[in-house]
């Protein structure tokens, strides 16, 4: 959805702000989720609830919090946009405000994704420039008794690597004469839990190392065939790197695993005094690409049966199943073609992917971060901490495409559902470059219980600093007399 209010003094200058109404599931608020959405209910019972931790109850209780699901992620936000909109028709801004309200933040970003060729068409049939994307997205990891303020430059990318681990299918009364994928799965698994060397940095600023996110086997019943099949998907962010980085990286990490159960299983065969024609032949697990597995299986099979493969797979697999396990499907279809292939794993990508962004460099956007942060500590007492990229991550991603296409193309030639069930347009994004910045008020504990917003933060300090905000850029943007 959007809004758009034109300055009566005609200029071209035009703020965007940005904003998503969804919210994540309240499945773990348990008996409290009839209130989970009431924020005055909700603090009473954060205020009153004997097993709470003590310094959650005594910021609730004395420090003047609003608890309940959406109250920092990001109703507040929203909120925030609509009271400058309304400021906006008002005729108090020398510039235009574009208000872009998105749904599925919090899963796929679909709304933000089909906005993107929107923004271009509004541009053009508007006659406006836009001179940033204001995002107020909260504040997340503040300490427990710090207040400080945050201010954004930039937002870190995200990509979901998905691992496809086939085994070898067998009895369980043989467990030799085949390999079970939960074994390649766990192996795998320990190789990428929070591994640190995966994590980025950039301008000291680091990002988390990755985690799973979901691990499973793809049998569709019980029986006593052991599962030759599973999937590991994992969250990895990102900051500079670029596709053909990330996949070396991710390649390299498989390959440890891909040595490590090797090794693992032939210790335990030789253990078990156990023979099997299969494992004392000696085998090798591979380590591929889905591009590759693609290639491989076109070589075996031709381009129309493998097309016709993915295809199948997708019109067979229901409509509302997760794009994450439609993603694995694929990627097992073309398995299923090179029956002969395996063991190995099989490095995809699975939706969502957000590109990083970062506007530290921008010369309009540094004047307009140094005046916010006196402004913050000379009128409010306020501390304004910048920072160069916001760890939540955010549709801010998708205010412009900042690495050349083919630096991405390893991502997405490696994601089973692109531009079939899952995309955006990388043309019209590429063309896109919008600054951008994020502030928005102090919050705690995003996606929990304790979920809460600080009041006094949001209405006495960020709204101000909101409208500031954007004041100076629509100034610092208007050409020069």
């Amino acid at each position: 959805m959007s809004a758009f209010v034109r300055s009566p003094s005609g200029r071209p200058e035009t703020v965007i702000l940005l904003s998503h109404f969804d919210v994540v599931p309240v499945d773990e608020f348990g008996p409290w989720q009839g209130c989970a959405f009431d924020m005055e209910q909700m603090t009473r019972v954060l205020a009153k609830e004997d097993s709470i931790p003590v310094a959650i109850w005594n910021e609730v209780t004395h420090g003047g919090w609003l608890g309940g699901r959406g109250s920092m992620d990001m109703k507040c936000g929203l909120a925030l946009h609509l009271a400058l909109v309304e400021r906006a028709t008002f005729g108090q801004f020398e510039g235009n405000v574009l208000l872009v309200t998105v749904p599925d933040e919090e899963a796929n970003s679909a709304g933000m994704r089909a906005m993107i060729p929107v923004l271009g068409h509004l541009q053009a049939q508007l006659g406006i420039r836009y001179t940033c994307m204001l995002n107020s997205e909260p504040v997340f990891s503040s300490p427990i008794g710090k207040q400080d303020h945050v201010l954004y430059t930039g937002s870190m990318g995200k990509v979901l690597p998905g691992f496809l681990c086939c085994g070898k299918e067998t009895h369980v009364g043989e467990p030799f004469a085949g390999m079970n994928a939960t074994m390649l799965a766990s192996v795998l698994t320990m190789e990428l839990e929070l591994n640190n060397q995966l994590s980025e940095s950039d301008r000291g600023e680091v990002t988390p190392p990755p985690t799973i996110l979901w691990q499973t086997d793809l049998k569709r019943q019980y029986s006593v065939k052991v599962p030759h099949r599973a999937v590991v998907f994992a969250n990895l962010f990102l900051l500079r790197r670029t596709g053909a980085e990330v996949e070396s990286a991710l390649l390299s990490v498989m390959q440890r695993a891909a040595t490590r159960v090797e090794s693992l299983y032939r210790q335990r065969y030789s253990d078990s005094g156990m023979h099997s024609d299969w494992a004392s032949r000696g085998f090798k697990v591979q380590v591929m690409t889905y591009r590759e597995l693609w290639r491989y299986a076109v070589s075996q099979n031709g381009q129309a049966a493998v097309e016709s493969a993915v295809q199948r797979c997708l019109e067979q697999t229901p409509e509302s199943a997760d794009a994450r396990l439609k993603s694995a499907l694929c990627a097992e279809a073309l398995v299923d073609l090179c029956p002969w292939l395996g063991p190995m794993y099989v490095l995809f990508f699975a939706p969502p992917y957000y590109p990083a962004v970062c506007s530290s460099d921008h010369p309009c956007l540094e004047n307009v971060v140094e005046d916010l942060a006196q402004y913050a500590c000379t009128q409010h007492q306020v501390n304004l901490v910048r920072k160069h990229y916001f760890n939540g991550i955010s549709d801010l991603s998708y205010a412009g495409l900042q690495q050349p296409i083919p630096a991405v193309k390893a991502i997405v030639d490696s994601m089973p559902t692109w531009n079939r069930d899952y995309s955006f347009p990388l043309q019209e994004l590429a063309q896109m470059d919008i600054p951008v910045l994020n502030l928005g008020p102090l919050g705690r504990d995003a996606h929990q219980i304790s979920e809460r917003l600080h009041v006094e933060s949001a209405w006495a300090v960020t709204f101000d600093l909101l409208d500031r905000a954007i004041r100076k850029l629509l100034a610092a943007s208007a050409p020069q007399a």
